[in-house]
């Protein structure tokens, strides 16, 4: 019977089905919490993968955790010490460790854990045995199935750990690429950081982003297998056609590029990994100018051929151009071409810059965008400084749509002789490294860079400023007081009548500032720069503070200075905003408290009166409507006018002395550095009351402020307030 033999073999040598190899961490799964910070780990290899990014929508997907497959075995790199004893039960970060567990052990039932002394893990893995997920403890790696090693590699060699790896063991680290480099400033991971030598050389590549963890935590990876390198190189081998492609197909561009991207950023163009497939993205950005030029371009194939174009800004045939040459690429028009006609000579410029305040330190030269320029170092201690192409330095990738290019601002180390270039141009700048402390000097020599318009307080004439002004031809320059600087462009600077006055009235609100708020005078400067577009708001704080085109427009109208105007509100807002402290600045009140310093430099330069300028504002009117509702307490958080005219009122009522006596008190005696938003309210109505030497207790009580009434009682003593609203 021909069928019998076939039956014995099914019976005598069963077939076992073939078990499904574990989950990739983080499948199925809604969000996994990171906590603090976290940086990028990108998928590099062809047998790499995406694991955790922070959103799952439109625009672009960071890894905040990645996995690669190595030989027979499994690396597991997360951007966040996620693995410790921290907040693992938060969305589903139990499940994901244990998930990895699982996929790091590679179908072992009962895998031997080696765990390093700083990666701890103790409670995890208890939680983990608790989750019917057996294991046993090992002592050393040759002894392990699976080894969790924080993030150094420890007395393990990178060799023994890639032969772990490679003969099936799993093992996983974290990397904070971001945090790294900033203990390491200057220095290149790829040399000086072994964690990063070992995970590229597994395919794994540490970024140098920040990440911010969304509400929802960071969501698995869709397609993990689509986001390493060389599968979205094969995904855009088609696209030069980019105009006429579909809808479909332009949103994958657009995806792969912004993922390229963060690839770009961290590796050398000429490396063997992308010089290959450079040509991919040459031909998309030569799709880019006639993009341009139509009306009305779609966006998204817009947007994919600018983003690859940006991509290319790092290529390597630029730094072999000869000083002066133009670039194989075409220029941006932002921050913008040279003024006049014609190309400006090329001509070598020795600088000898003497360094007063910390900060970026200004040449005074502009780098025409797709031109190369030389720069030579004279300084034999000019170790760890970088140098800086361009000061406009939001990215914008988030947004929607763009009005300039995304990232148009080069940096890179500075070499003892080096060519450079950016096909973007704009404003030339040195970057001290980290405590290195003003006075020094540094010399430079420069060719190819053209001469910008730069004004400095108390050092150019005016003759001479005027001069500079007609003949430069870099469309972008500076003004500098004693305590600020302005970067806008020179057509704004040519309607400025009076650079000396104003570099007086900026740097005197500064000074106001630190009058406000006793302390000793801050070194670097406070920087403002204007921008075709920024990352967030008409202005934000930070440094520089930016702001958009139409802001110098309105600081170099003179008439604005005049006496009674209560002018520059955004400015000296963001100013503000550089100099709050988080002890009197609590819930609701980040939008209100630096105002307070607006008003103070609006009284004392503008002739404002404080009770003139709420007036003004109908502030009088919300308030006393306000009151009359109720004073709903949560009305007052989301409604910064209303809440600084709470504060205003007393100010003007008992004199701005008050209000230094109150700041120098948290100066004097500071709070707990976590303390919380209660105790800085109570604190807020005990040290301002004390200035006063008046209980403010109903004042704060009739606004239904919040406050720890029994911890106030020592106000009984003082004198009850009066009523601020009263006419």
């Amino acid at each position: 019977m021909p069928g019998i033999p076939l039956l014995l073999s099914l019976v005598l040598f069963p077939q076992v089905p073939k078990e499904d190899p574990p989950p990739l961490p983080g499948t199925g799964l809604r969000g996994v919490f990171l906590p603090g910070v976290p940086g990028e780990i990108l998928p590099l290899g062809p047998r790499s993968l995406s694991v955790l990014v922070d959103r799952v929508g439109n625009g672009p997907r960071r890894p905040a955790a990645a996995a690669a497959f190595f030989g027979k075995g499994r690396v597991l790199a997360l951007g966040h010490a996620a693995f410790g004893d921290g907040p693992r039960s938060k969305l589903d970060g139990g499940r994901f460790f244990r998930q990895a567990l699982r996929w790091l052990a590679g179908g072992k039932t009962r895998p031997r854990v080696l765990v390093a002394k700083r990666a701890g893990l103790g409670r995890a893995l208890a939680e983990a045995a608790g989750a019917g997920l057996p294991f046993e403890r090992a002592d050393r790696l040759e002894e392990a199935d699976i080894a969790f090693l924080g993030d150094s590699l420890g007395a393990s060699k990178p060799e023994d750990l890639r032969a772990f790896v490679r003969g099936g063991g799993g093992l996983a680290l974290h990397a904070v690429g971001w945090g790294w480099r900033q203990l390491h400033p200057g220095r290149d991971p790829a040399k000086a950081w072994p964690l990063h030598r070992f995970l590229s050389s597994v395919g794994l590549l540490v970024g140098s982003s920040p990440l911010r963890c969304p509400k929802e935590g960071f969501r698995p990876a869709p397609n993990p297998g689509s986001r390493n390198l060389p599968k979205l190189f094969d995904d855009l081998s088609s696209l030069a056609s980019l105009p006429s492609l579909g809808g479909e197909r332009v949103a994958s561009a657009l995806e792969a590029l912004h993922a390229l991207h963060g690839f770009l950023r961290e590796l050398p163009l000429e490396g063997p990994v992308l010089s290959p497939r450079l040509r991919t993205l040459r031909e998309l950005a030569g799709a880019l100018p006639p993009l341009l030029r139509r009306a009305r371009p779609r966006a998204p194939a817009r947007n994919a051929a600018l983003l690859a174009a940006a991509l290319l800004d790092r290529d390597p045939r630029w730094r072999e151009a000869r000083p002066g040459a133009d670039l194989p690429m075409p220029p941006a028009d932002f921050p913008g071409p040279l003024l006049g006609e014609g190309p400006a000579p090329v001509e070598a410029r020795l600088l000898e810059i003497r360094v007063r305040a910390p900060g970026w330190i200004a040449t005074g030269l502009y780098v025409p965008p797709g031109r190369a320029v030389r720069i030579e170092t004279l300084e034999p201690e000019s170790r760890g400084f970088r140098l800086q192409i361009g000061c406009h330095t939001d990215r914008l990738w988030h947004k929607k749509a763009w009005r300039r290019f995304p990232d148009i601002v080069l940096r890179a180390p500075l070499k003892a002789d080096q060519v450079t270039a950016s096909r973007y141009g704009g404003l030339l700048y040195l970057l001290p490294p980290r405590g290195r402390k003003p006075p020094y000097e540094i010399r430079l020599r420069v060719t190819g860079a053209v001469r910008a318009a730069r004004y400095v307080a108390g050092a150019t004439s005016p003759s001479g400023w005027r001069a500079l002004l007609e003949k430069t031809r870099a469309p972008w320059g500076e003004i500098e007081g004693r305590r600020t600087i302005f970067t806008m462009p020179v057509a704004e600077l040519r309607r400025l009548a009076d650079p000396e006055a104003f570099c007086s009235f900026w740097d005197r609100v500064v000074d106001l500032y630190e009058e406000l708020d006793p302390q000793p005078p801050r070194p670097r400067k406070q920087r403002l720069v204007f921008d075709r577009q920024i990352s967030a708001g008409a202005l934000h704080s930070g440094y520089p503070i930016m702001g958009h085109l139409d802001t110098p427009k309105r600081l170099v109208d003179a008439s604005r200075y005049a006496k009674g105007k209560a002018s520059f509100w955004g400015p000296l807002h963001e100013i503000g905003h550089n100099y709050q402290q988080r002890a009197w600045t609590f819930q609701g009140t980040g939008e209100v408290t630096n105002n307070l310093f607006v008003l103070y430099a609006q009284d004392r330069l503008l002739g404002v009166p404080l009770r003139t300028n709420l007036e003004a504002r109908g502030l009088l009117a919300k308030a006393r409507a306000h009151l009359g509702a109720g004073a709903p307490f949560a009305t007052w958080k989301r409604s910064p006018f209303l809440a600084l005219a709470s504060y205003a009122l007393i100010l003007d009522a008992h004199g701005w002395e008050v209000l230094k006596k109150t700041f120098a008190s948290y100066r004097a005696s500071p709070l707990p550095r976590r303390a919380s938003d209660a105790a800085r309210r109570t604190a807020w109505v005990e040290r301002l009351s004390r200035a006063c030497g008046r209980d403010l207790r109903p004042w704060f009580r009739r606004w239904k402020f919040p406050f720890d009434e029994a911890a106030l009682r020592a106000l009984d003593s003082l004198p009850p307030c009066k009523d601020f609203l009263a006419p």
